[in-house]
């Protein structure tokens, strides 16, 4: 029911608006799995306007955005969405690798955002968004809101798999990001040899808070957002604030490394697509 509601405003949002949306998906936490009995709808799309509307002197706005109730709908035009992906917006990419999609994209559009990744400039985001939540939310915090530490833990774990992409090789490294925490997690732990050498180097896999390893705390967790509120708290767990201290340490020393540059073949590939899609 919710998602033909969803269809029919992204079709009246092409009317009001002379666009044509290109891809829509599910953003923030029931993209990640992590949403709260009461939790609203993240929509993101990107779109086109009608060639003319490029050529003028005052371009029309390149964001549309729309609240009506619990859906929460915000749309970029499909330069912006490539302008912002050379300026190294992650959020772009997450959007397109949502696994809750109601319009899917048009062919290419995936696979050339996704020669815009740079896993040293992602980390950085990733380490930069975990560092902001840690110090305004949880460090010395006696409750910690269950929402911002699962979104903590879900960046330093973002951040750990771009440390991993980067010893993967360049195969891998134009991988759109996975998004659901749950995912995410069975990459981070996983037995293969690479993730391995980074649990082993962090200690998260086996390290016992009670009875309970890490991981299993943290499946813990999920079980609770999904079932309660937003406003959901737990304990502060001395266990798990050590760890995100250590990760934010080893992820400060890799965010530190060169800015790897976008190559000018991935460049002229966008400008080739995003002119053949306005174009028509």
């Amino acid at each position: 029911m919710k998602s033909e509601t969803i269809q029919e405003k992204l079709r009246i949002l092409e009317q009001t608006n002379n666009i044509r949306i290109l891809y829509a998906a599910e953003s923030g936490s029931r993209a990640w799995g992590i949403e709260s009995v009461d939790s609203d709808y993240d929509i993101r799309f990107v779109y086109v306007r009608p060639t003319l509307n490029y050529l003028g002197n005052h371009p029309a706005a390149d964001t549309i955005e729309l609240l009506d109730g619990d859906l929460d709908f915000e749309g970029w035009d499909l330069r912006k969405t490539f302008h912002l992906l050379e300026k190294g917006n992650v959020t772009q990419l997450e959007w397109l690798a949502s696994p809750i999609v109601y319009r899917e994209c048009v062919a290419e559009l995936r696979d050339v955002a996704g020669a815009f990744m740079r896993w040293n400039h992602d980390i950085s985001h990733y380490y930069g968004l975990t560092k902001r939540i840690y110090m305004d939310c949880l460090k010395d915090h006696d409750e910690w809101p269950l929402k911002k530490a699962l979104y903590a833990v879900r960046s330093m774990m973002m951040t750990r798999r771009m440390g991993c992409l980067s010893l993967l090789g360049s195969a891998h490294k134009h991988e759109l990001p996975p998004i659901s925490f749950q995912s995410i997690m069975d990459i981070v732990f996983s037995s293969t040899e690479t993730y391995q050498v980074v649990a082993e180097l962090l200690d998260t896999s086996t390290s016992k808070i009670g009875d309970l390893t890490i991981r299993e705390i943290l499946s813990q967790w999920l079980g609770i957002k999904r079932s309660g509120g937003e406003v959901m708290t737990v304990p502060t767990n001395r266990r798990i604030e050590e760890q995100i201290e250590k990760d934010l340490l080893l992820a400060h020393s890799m965010a530190q490394s060169h800015v790897i540059a976008i190559k000018p073949s991935s460049l002229s590939r966008a400008d080739h697509f995003i002119q053949r899609v306005i174009l028509g």
